[in-house]
């Protein structure tokens, strides 16, 4: 770690203010911060008993119990914080090193934010018993998120955790990810963890990380109905290791939830679950149970779905009146034709309280709509399509004369054999009235230079950036 850089992010003028943000993340084994560098981040935080925001990223530096104790003697003085971000994944910290960190008494009570990103310090059961301690002063937090995974926790350990939740009433969000746990955790230990939640009055916004295909999920999803002022759920289940589908897990689980008054924003991610028992169950259809429902997240990635997955997809979200943004992502279901998904479009841009749409295929286009539509009133919506072969232009019909696409955003990888002649195509231009192309390029090889330069020559409105971009 070069010293001037650690210099810069702890001058004087920065630690004056009432707001710090230290990023000291290790980008490579040669690249670890020391332990005398540690020590001058604690003295310098030792002068910040001011600083009402701390944001500190020590990610990947194997700072050990030791650093964490140097690091505590400049937390313990920031005795005002109302907000505090720790970065330290894989830091070795340990189950002393949660005791080191320095956050007593005066430094908790005056907190309402709380982050820690916890993964692979092997915490164990002493560890996460040790946090609860700790947080047990914060008395005052409105929001706390965890991330717990790989630490070898038990079973026992996630039931004793979920037993001092309930002591922070003031609870409106709280966010908890605990992956690469699963092999001890399971659904049992997480009813135990929900029952503990149902008890915060106050809690609005939670958002899950839960092992898949172990049972309890009705009674899961009874006790997170049972939270009358939960209107944020975003549940992600752990990728299915073993050949048993679990939709009737998930189908269990919705049909309780369902029964929740307050839900209007559901994130429901089931990627890598080999969801193809789907159909049977008629999972789709419990989601217009949700009355109150005005935004939908769902992400079924790599799940061997099918033609008529996505036709029983058009069909229940019709009932779901009160959509106001939809996502949609399948990425990696190969069983799905480009039929279908134009049908999933069409569909769904008739919804007249639909405000965004995206629905995910995959990385190779994106494409960012502007829509206005005067009878839908459709603000903007955004389509990912994998395939090179699907003439995305067919997705639109400009016989409606309602759709007017904007902008389209384009990235292609070197390496793949996609080509832009879509951009000049004559069914294209006739069939969409566009304004503005942007063209984000990740990397491109001499052939796509050329189509490149071509285009620019031919259209004005088309610009190109070389950025990286990731779906």
């Amino acid at each position: 770690m070069k010293i001037k850089y650690l210099e810069d992010q702890i001058a004087p003028e920065l630690l004056s203010k009432n707001n710090l943000n230290i990023n000291l993340e290790s980008q490579s084994k040669d690249d670890y911060v020391s332990i005398q560098e540690i020590q001058r981040i604690g003295t310098a935080l030792q002068k910040c008993s001011h600083l009402k925001k701390l944001k500190l990223n020590l990610d990947f530096n194997k700072i050990g119990k030791k650093g964490a104790l140097h690091l505590g003697q400049g937390l313990s003085s920031c005795i005002n914080l109302k907000i505090l971000i720790l970065g330290l994944r894989c830091n070795q910290i340990g189950a002393q090193g949660i005791l080191n960190l320095g956050l007593t008494q005066s430094v908790c009570q005056n907190l309402n934010k709380l982050i820690l990103d916890l993964i692979d310090n092997n915490l164990r059961d002493q560890g996460l018993q040790n946090l609860c301690c700790v947080l047990e002063s914060c008395s005052n937090l409105e929001f706390l998120q965890l991330q717990l995974g790989v630490n070898k926790i038990s079973n026992q350990g996630i039931i004793k955790f979920a037993s001092s939740l309930t002591k922070y009433t003031k609870l409106n969000q709280l966010v908890l990810y605990f992956p690469d746990n699963q092999s001890n955790i399971g659904n049992e230990e997480m009813l135990h963890l929900c029952s503990s939640i149902k008890q915060l009055k106050e809690i609005q916004s939670l958002t899950l990380t839960f092992p898949s295909g172990r049972g309890c999920f009705s009674d899961i999803g009874d006790a997170l109905s049972s939270c009358i002022q939960l209107s944020v759920l975003k549940i992600i289940l752990a990728k299915k290791r073993s050949k048993n589908a679990v939709s009737k897990d998930v189908y269990d689980f919705l049909s309780q939830l369902q029964k929740s008054n307050s839900i209007s924003k559901l994130y429901l991610d089931l990627s890598g679950n080999k969801l193809d028992r789907m159909l049977d169950l008629d999972l789709y259809s419990l989601f217009g149970g949700f009355k109150k429902l005005t935004s939908l997240a769902l992400l079924l990635r790599h799940n061997n779905l099918g033609e008529e997955d996505i036709s029983k997809i058009v069909s229940s979200l019709q009932n779901c009146t009160n959509l106001v943004t939809l996502k949609i992502e399948l990425a990696g279901n190969y069983y799905i034709d480009e039929e279908s998904i134009a049908n999933l479009f069409l569909n769904l841009q008739k919804k007249a309280k639909l405000k965004a749409l995206i629905v995910d295929l995959g990385f190779l286009l994106f494409i960012k709509l502007q829509l206005n539509i005067t009878r839908n009133k459709i603000n903007n919506q955004t389509i990912n399509i994998i395939k090179n072969k699907i003439p995305f232009y067919q997705l639109f019909n400009k016989k409606q004369q309602c759709v007017h696409l904007k902008i389209i955003k384009i990235s292609f990888f070197q390496g793949n054999n996609f080509t832009l002649n879509i951009i000049c195509s004559p069914e294209l231009q006739r069939s969409l009235d566009f304004s503005s192309v942007i063209l984000a390029v990740r990397s491109y090889n001499l052939e796509q230079a050329q189509q490149i330069t071509k285009i620019e020559e031919t259209y004005e409105n088309i610009i190109f950036q070389r950025i990286l971009f990731s779906s």
